[in-house]
């Protein structure tokens, strides 16, 4: 078994599968986020990962780029690589509510739904296997 804690940090690169700045840009300005589809690139991503009981869990995750922020909680089953994050992401300075995330699934193809502010205090079970 695994056990301990993991921190990994990236600059400079880019997530395929959703455009995040685009995403708290449209929601800021009233419109309809992008759920699927785009690109992300950041200047920097962190994840401070604790390893235990099959699980990485997300102590804390951050990533930030051109014109947003976001934070990660969440796990991942590390037999199955099934996940569930939950993501707050704002875009600039803004202080108003951020975009709520919920991302699911396998590692490889998860999907991305947004939550009201009910749904993402209700707290991120981690299924085993999709």
């Amino acid at each position: 078994e695994v056990k301990g804690r993991l921190n990994l940090t990236a600059r400079e690169g880019e997530m395929l599968g959703i455009s995040l700045g685009e995403a708290a840009r449209q929601r800021q300005d009233g419109g309809a986020a992008p759920w699927r589809g785009g690109r992300t690139r950041f200047a920097s991503a962190s994840l401070a990962l604790d390893l235990g009981n099959g699980r990485a869990e997300i102590a804390d995750g951050t990533i930030e780029g051109s014109g947003f922020q976001a934070s990660l909680k969440g796990s991942v089953a590390l037999a199955t690589t099934a996940l569930s994050l939950r993501a707050a992401v704002r875009s600039g300075p803004a202080t108003g509510a951020p975009l709520l995330l919920q991302v699911r699934g396998p590692l490889l193809g998860p999907s991305v739904e947004p939550l009201t502010e009910s749904e993402a205090a209700a707290p991120a079970a981690v299924p085993s296997r999709f």
